[in-house]
This record gives C-alpha cells, structure tokens and sequence, in this order.
C-alpha cells in the first residue's frame, strides 16, 4: 500500500511539474486600440447669390464667375476630401407669396479665394467631392451661380429664398 501511494504521488508530482512547465510556455501580448474623430467640415455662407433688378418676361443669368454669384467656404485639413451636398431652391417667394423660377445652377470651386483655375461642377442635393486646399490651405471656396425666368406678368417686388451647402468629410 506504501508502494501504491508512493506512486500516486510521484504520478500526481509529474502532473504538477508539466502543468507548470505547459503553463510557463504559454505567452500573450496586447495592443491598444485607437481611434482619433476629426472635426466636422466647417461650412461658412460668405457672399449671396444677387441677381440685382431683374424686369418681367426676361431671364437674368448671374454666371459662378460674376460679382453676384454665390459664395461658400469650407474649412478642414489640408489634403482631406468633403462631400458637399446642396439644398437648391426651384423658387424665390415675393409679394403676396409670388414665386419666380431658378434653376440652371452652375458651379465651381477652387483652393483659393477666387474663381481663375477654378474646378466646374453642377450644384445638386447628389453629392459633389472636393478637395480641401493642400500646401498649407486648409480650405476650399464654392462660387454658385443660377438664372431666374420671371413671367411676363411677374409681380414687382423683393424675391428670396435659401440655398443650404452641407459639407462632409469624405476621407483622405
């Protein structure tokens, strides 16, 4: 019996010893995870699309690159890329809830302030990707421009509406 115990314990000790080893061979390591949220595409209204005087019955086109074209910034980092997405008007309201039709939209946008070597594009509620300035800039200007058809017996008065720019990070 002395014997048999002798052996269970020398088989129980033989377990332990290899368990440990097993256990001292076993390894793990860990990573981090991260992230890093940027900020949201700053979008700035810097100029109004103004068709000035405009008489009835005679289209007025005011062209991205005129003085009453419509005017847009948009900032984030050099080098990223932002979706821009456009709330058109179809129509400007006036007296006593008149409309005047707009459409034809027409569009460009640049790095710089200014419309010489500016990228065309056709404003719409599709979604127009630009790139944000690089060498430095942080930002990007949209010139829009639009025509309006006034009806021969078009009411005499002021006519508003809002054009809405949302801007997007689209990435790098």
């Amino acid at each position: 019996m002395r014997r048999a115990l002798g052996y269970a314990a020398m088989v129980l000790a033989l377990t332990a010893v290899r368990a440990r080893a097993a256990a001292a061979q076993a390894r793990s390591a860990t990573v981090s995870v991260t992230a890093n949220v940027g900020k949201r595409a700053l979008v700035f209204g810097d100029a109004d699309l103004a068709f000035g005087n405009v008489f009835p019955g005679v289209a007025k086109t005011v062209a991205p690159t005129d003085a009453g074209a419509g005017r847009f910034h948009v900032r984030l980092r050099p080098g990223d890329h932002v979706t821009l997405v456009f709330d058109l008007p179809t129509q400007l309201v006036g007296p006593g809830g008149a409309t005047l039709p707009i459409g034809s939209w027409t569009g460009l946008w640049n790095t710089t302030n200014s419309t010489a070597g500016a990228a065309a594009f056709t404003p719409s509620s599709s979604a127009t990707t630009i790139q944000i300035g690089s060498g430095g800039g942080a930002a990007s200007y949209v010139f829009v421009g639009a025509r309006v058809s006034p009806a021969a017996t078009q009411p005499a008065g002021a006519y508003t509406a809002t054009i809405t720019l949302t801007g997007a990070y689209a990435g790098f």
